[in-house]
């Protein structure tokens, strides 16, 4: 899925994804993160010209901690309270507990984090 959404010029480097055990995570859990990781990256994508993204994965007790973030044009704190896709995120984050935070500066990239509870099936 990720270098599906990403082009041959963005490089991608994924870290911790043994944190997660995707056979045994809530379906509703597993979709929903699937959804914001590829609004992430076609944002990403579309919008900041990144060479290089980094994902990172990490099971902090009861929640899984999710932080994307790139090297490319970023954008400025008023673009990302403006942008419609970030609320869609925000909205499916929080419809399973979760939390998602974005930090951008212009010319710094942007940075993604997301977290929330999980339990195993």
């Amino acid at each position: 899925m990720l270098t599906s959404n990403t082009s041959l010029n963005t490089r991608i480097i994924l870290r911790g994804q043994e944190a997660i055990h995707r056979n045994k995570l809530a379906s509703e859990k597993k979709i929903i993160l699937y959804r914001v990781l590829q609004e992430l990256i076609i944002n990403i994508k579309k919008y900041n010209g990144a060479k290089l993204v980094a994902i990172s994965l990490e099971n902090t007790g009861n929640y899984l901690e999710l932080t994307c973030s790139d090297k490319g044009n970023g954008c400025t704190n008023n673009d990302l309270r403006n942008g419609n896709m970030n609320q869609i995120m925000e909205n499916r984050i929080f419809s399973i507990g979760g939390d998602i935070t974005f930090e951008a500066e212009k010319g710094k990239g942007l940075r993604a984090v997301l977290k929330f509870q999980f339990k195993y099936v």
